[in-house]
């Protein structure tokens, strides 16, 4: 968007969680045209006075399904609220997680709305906000929340949607014994190929793993078998991540490897990675696409291997017959995968709600409530413990000392 901002003389800004609240407001005292941040970041930055959406007319969600899906859903209502004020007065009906304490007394948009009859189709007779969806796969659950919530949303696929680029290649490498052991043995092998071609373009590797120990284990044996490698995943910092990154993605690049978690496989583009390297294979199709899309973008070509165990065979196998036949991926059954999932909602059934982050906070309180009373009660454990141990040894002592003086007074005698 920054480039292109050269050429449509737009001014953009972005809200970043890690920079300081007064660099953020330095770069929004005159205003812009388009602001992209997180729904967080966008309320934080309303609520201190910095920016008013009452001007809003277009607003996109990216990477909807993971939006919608993943305790973000309450934030977009609350910043959809505070967009276009003028069609307050067509709320017939108060959204139910935004109540009247949600609305800062010191903003000027006091009204309630409903955000799902503040979007009107076209042909209402009054200025609506156009609300943008966008993600690379929508999932059935993703839909039924955006048409319960907006109803009069359309839905348009391109033919290109749930599916692989065609430029894309796919190679699944069967693990019998240590995967990390597979892994060094497949990269030594690549790296001499490679030399023995005479390329030294193309060597950068995306390696994705399911977690942080995963990922933690795979950059420690990637560093000690001498590769240049970094990690990316949720417990580092967002300036060593930012770091990492720069240094992947550079030319030349600083690291040949990056080892990361699902954190790397939405919203990155990674010009140098023409290799994605999937150490463990993804639990659905749709994860299996986000992390193929990080190669293989604009036209380019690009290759994903996978590492595939014995129980991940069925998977692997139903997939690849997918991406051989051009079929979406997500026509791939569970049962072939080998795993249970529930079915697709029906319409007009209430989706369960998902945690909150005021629900994951209070979970988290609860767990370190539930630490504190078990170390209190293994202390009360050794205390008790050691009166015990001390009441023995007193007694021993008492017992030791009567003995004494009993053999004592027989001897005198």
């Amino acid at each position: 968007a920054k480039a292109l901002s050269h050429i449509g003389r737009t001014r953009v800004r972005a809200v970043q969680a890690s920079e300081r609240r007064k660099l953020q407001r330095m770069r929004m005292e005159h205003g812009c045209d388009l602001l992209i941040g997180t729904p967080d970041g966008v309320l934080r930055l309303m609520q201190s006075g910095d920016v008013s959406l009452g001007s809003v007319r277009q607003v996109a969600v990216d990477e909807a399904d993971d939006m919608l899906l993943r305790g973000f859903s309450e934030s977009i209502h609350k910043v959809l609220h505070y967009c276009a004020p003028r069609l307050a007065a067509r709320a017939a009906e108060t959204h139910e997680g935004l109540r009247a304490n949600d609305t800062p007394a010191a903003s000027p948009m006091r009204l309630q709305r409903d955000v799902r009859t503040e979007f009107a189709p076209r042909g209402a007779g009054v200025e609506a906000v156009q609300l943008i969806f966008a993600s690379a796969t929508l999932p059935a659950e993703a839909r039924h929340r955006i048409q319960t919530a907006w109803p009069h949303v359309e839905v348009v696929f391109s033919p290109c949607v749930h599916k692989a680029p065609p430029q894309l290649t796919h190679e699944l490498l069967h693990v019998k014994g240590d995967k990390l052991a597979a892994l060094v043995e497949f990269l030594g092998e690549r790296r001499r190929t490679d030399r023995t071609a005479g390329s030294e373009s193309g060597t950068a590797v995306l390696i994705f793993c399911r977690g942080v120990q995963s990922a933690r284990a795979v950059q420690h044996v990637l560093a000690e078998a001498r590769y240049e490698v970094a990690g990316c995943h949720g417990s580092m910092t967002h300036s060593a991540r930012r770091d990492a990154l720069n240094g992947f993605t550079s030319s030349p690049p600083r690291f040949e490897y990056l080892v990361a978690t699902d954190l790397a496989a939405r919203g990155l583009h990674l010009p140098n990675a023409p290799h994605v390297l999937n150490f463990d294979f993804p639990a659905t199709s749709s994860l299996y696409l986000h992390r193929a899309g990080r190669t293989a973008r604009m036209g380019a070509s690009g290759k994903v291997s996978s590492l595939v165990t014995k129980h991940e065979q069925r998977a692997a196998h139903a997939l690849q017959l997918a991406l051989a036949s051009q079929s979406e991926l997500h026509a791939v059954k569970a049962s072939e995968c080998g795993t249970t999932r529930a079915p697709p909602p029906r319409t007009g059934v209430r989706m369960p709600t998902l945690p909150t982050r005021e629900r994951l906070r209070l979970a988290r309180a609860n767990t370190v409530q539930s630490a504190t009373r078990i170390r209190a009660r293994r202390a009360e454990k050794k205390v008790e413990k050691a009166s015990r141990s001390y009441l023995r040894a007193k007694s021993a002592i008492t017992a030791r000392r009567s003995m004494q003086r009993n053999l004592a007074r027989q001897s005198t005698l």
